[in-house]
């Protein structure tokens, strides 16, 4: 029994280790979306977005400054993937994979959907 016990425990640990690499390389252990800083633009009186290296962004975005990550793009494709080969039409399954990924940026997320409270009368009651 101790002999078992020792055999099942470095076995466990390598699968867990194997288990967690492959879950890091698909991109299933980081987040999908990375937030960037902005800077307050005086001349045009607006927040403009940074890029990776600070400097204002080449494609002029204005916040929330959110970046899809290679995670999220391979998440995207494997959504694709999976959906074309349950016989999905390519672009509902493109479209609808790219929704999804989209609702995961972080300013979507802190989004409270709050029921809708009523009329003044209907509080009163």
């Amino acid at each position: 029994m101790k002999l078992l016990k020792l055999l099942l425990l470095p076995i466990g640990a390598v699968l867990t280790l194997w288990l967690t690499i492959y879950l890091y390389q698909e991109g299933l252990l980081t987040d999908y979306w990375e937030s960037r800083d902005a800077l307050w633009d005086p001349r045009l009186k607006i927040y403009r977005c940074l890029d990776e290296h600070g400097q204002i962004d080449p494609q002029d975005r204005q916040p929330p400054c959110s970046v899809i990550t290679l995670a999220g793009q391979r998440f995207g494709e494997r959504r694709i993937a999976n959906c074309l080969a349950k016989g999905g039409i390519e672009k509902d399954c493109a479209r609808e994979a790219w929704e999804w990924v989209k609702a995961m940026r972080p300013e979507e997320r802190g989004k409270v959907h709050e029921k809708p409270r009523g009329s003044i009368s209907e509080r009163s009651q």
